[in-house]
């Protein structure tokens, strides 16, 4: 075989069996022993934040609930951000809160007719 197919092997064959292999102690991220890095992470909390947006729409006509719910959860990660993060994306994050504040509210309003 080659040198460069050699290589070209050991890279594609090789190299993702130890990425994936139980044994991760080679493999060195900085965040890798944290329990949840995610938290520290302004634009990981707006991504959950958002997801919970989304899956609280998909369950606004069948499950009110269990929506209000998801509303209440995302209002509460996009505050978060604006508390612990004031000037990250700070138009964005106080949009996303205002148009999660009034889905809140339109909920509500539905809920005493």
């Amino acid at each position: 075989m080659r040198p460069a197919l050699a290589t070209l092997y050991l890279l594609l064959v090789l190299a993702p069996s130890a990425v994936h292999s139980e044994d991760r102690s080679k493999v060195h991220s900085p965040r890798m022993n944290e329990e949840k890095p995610w938290e520290d992470d302004p634009s990981d909390r707006y991504f959950e934040g958002w997801l919970r947006y989304k899956e609280a729409e998909r369950l606004k006509e069948t499950k009110p609930e269990e929506a209000r719910e998801g509303y209440s959860t995302a209002l509460e990660l996009f505050k978060e951000i604006q508390a612990r993060w004031p000037e990250w994306k700070k138009d964005m994050v106080k949009n996303r809160i205002a148009t999660t504040e009034e889905t809140l509210k339109l909920l509500e309003k539905g809920k005493g007719e």
